[in-house]
């Protein structure tokens, strides 16, 4: 068997672990804010395996505290977005204090945390402007 046939188990690898990662899916999901907004478009549908793609690469790293500090040492250039309709959501609340920290403003942009799919007329020229500011 070659190096690039060889599947490395992780946490969601197993059948009997269905069950566990739909209701995470499902408290997770409960948690974004804007997205039930009938006047927003819709979100292309997720495929199944992007879910468990998701919970089984990307959630702990997001999950992890970022050393913003070190961010700013290194003095990489950095935006700080959030959408509109997160109100206060936990996701939109984290950007006060990593501007602050960064010293950058944060961006609101317009919608939702998805804009770039489903509004992309609209996110390209404010984000573009972001980047090149």
């Amino acid at each position: 068997m070659s190096a690039s046939t060889v599947k490395i188990p992780t946490p969601f690898s197993f059948p009997e672990q269905a069950r566990e990662v739909a209701a995470a899916e499902a408290l997770f999901q409960s948690k974004f804010f804007g997205f039930d907004d009938t006047t927003v478009p819709r979100c292309a549908s997720v495929e199944p395996e992007n879910v468990l793609n998701f919970w089984e690469y990307e959630a702990l790293p997001m999950l992890n505290m970022l050393d913003v500090e070190r961010v700013k040492e290194t003095g990489v250039k950095v935006a700080i977005l959030r959408g509109e309709r997160s109100g206060e959501a936990w996701y939109a609340q984290t950007t006060v204090g990593q501007a602050r920290i960064l010293g950058r403003e944060v961006v609101t942009m317009l919608v939702h945390h998805q804009m770039f799919e489903v509004e992309v007329e609209a996110f390209v020229p404010r984000f573009l402007d972001v980047i090149n500011s």
